[in-house]
């Protein structure tokens, strides 16, 4: 291998490769990075076998060749380097990088050794611009959940349900749905649950437009956008009946100006630090009023003119999980329904395409 490059051609994809590397991995090769020259291009490629990246950079190819070389160390000596003309030969068992009258060598393993990224990207579902892209996951992964002990929650569930693509994320305690028409999402025939974690890496990528495939044979999701190409693994399991925990029906109904309300969960927030962060919820005539205290600091309530149709009421909620939901909201006007203390709550836009449920904190 022999390849000719500037190092700013690298240096932009340095953190992106660092985060496809493993931290501690008991298999040696996965702490590389492979370096391909071939006659499509150069491509340096970095996977902890649930996510990996193939990255094109541009470069003058003299001899085609693939070899890998210790990830961490590669991308700290680039970070370095002055920005010039960068070549890169391989020599027997080892890699020379030569800069102006610098020289440095890796110790090399076998590109043999290195996983098999992608065989085929498989059938395109998704082709958006990146911020309508951006948008349309953005508004969701903020409910899927961290924890790996249920891994078919910490993806977004895509499916086809009468006639709409519909998008949902849940952690047990709250669960967003996003709907979308069938023109955006083509070509899902099952249900598929994508990573959120390949999700935030795709939204990372820069770039115009955004692709996303899915190849059920091999059970793997590819982004790809510019230079980038991003695969994943499907997340294997059940979803849950995500259906039957929204509300179908309500006894109390407002509709609150966002604004408003996002500034008195961020007043009301002062004052829910405790280790449940509740923020009573309490809808009386034309206002929600908001209250939360904490022993050794105050209390505070806040008052929010609303709209309200049906009864008077009142519910409990973690603080951050309302936080969460005002700052993804897209309309300037939400829609709350609920039907007491004990039952989840609604938050929607007026089309219903965006809904989201959080579930009460039962208090005294």
């Amino acid at each position: 291998m022999e390849v000719e490059l500037l190092t700013e051609n690298i240096e932009k994809h340095l953190s992106t490769l660092l985060r496809m590397l493993p931290s501690n991995s008991q298999v040696p090769i996965l702490s590389n990075i492979l370096l391909t020259a071939d006659k499509s291009g150069f491509y340096l490629k970095a996977t902890d076998l649930e996510i990996g990246i193939i990255i094109k950079i541009p470069a003058k190819i003299n001899k085609e060749g693939s070899i890998t070389i210790p990830g961490k160390q590669f991308i700290e000596t680039i970070t370095n380097l002055p920005k010039d003309k960068l070549l890169i030969v391989e020599e027997k068992e080892k890699l020379r990088i030569s800069i102006r009258e610098s020289n440095i060598t890796f110790q090399t393993l076998s590109s043999l050794e290195f996983p098999d990224l992608m065989k085929r990207k498989g059938e395109k579902i998704i082709s958006l611009k990146k911020t309508a892209f951006d948008k349309l996951f953005d508004h969701l992964c903020f409910s899927a959940s961290t924890d790996d002990i249920r891994p078919h929650l910490t993806g977004v569930y895509i499916a086809k349900i009468e006639g709409l693509v519909e998008l949902v994320t849940t952690d047990g305690y709250r669960l967003t749905v996003k709907s979308i028409e069938m023109d955006t999402i083509s070509k899902i025939e099952e249900p598929i649950i994508v990573s959120v974690q390949v999700i935030n890496e795709a939204m990372n990528i820069k770039a115009e437009e955004i692709t996303m495939s899915i190849n059920l044979d091999e059970n793997q999701v590819v982004f790809e956008g510019g230079d980038v190409v991003l695969v994943g693994r499907l997340i294997n399991g059940k979803f849950p009946p995500y259906e039957k925990v929204i509300p179908s029906a309500s006894i109390t109904k407002v509709t609150i100006d966002r604004d408003e309300f996002i500034q008195s969960v961020r007043l009301a927030s002062v004052f829910a630090k405790d280790q449940s962060n509740i923020v009573n919820v309490n809808i009386e005539g034309g206002v929600l009023k908001l209250s939360a205290k904490t022993s050794g600091v105050g209390e505070g309530e806040f008052v929010v003119d609303v709209q309200k149709e049906g009864e008077d009421n009142n519910i409990a909620f973690n603080i951050r999980y309302l936080a969460d939901v005002l700052k993804n909201f897209e309309g300037e006007r939400v829609v709350m329904e609920m039907s007491g203390p004990l039952q989840p709550a609604l938050f929607k836009d007026n089309k219903n395409s965006f809904k989201h449920v959080i579930m009460p904190i039962k208090t005294d």
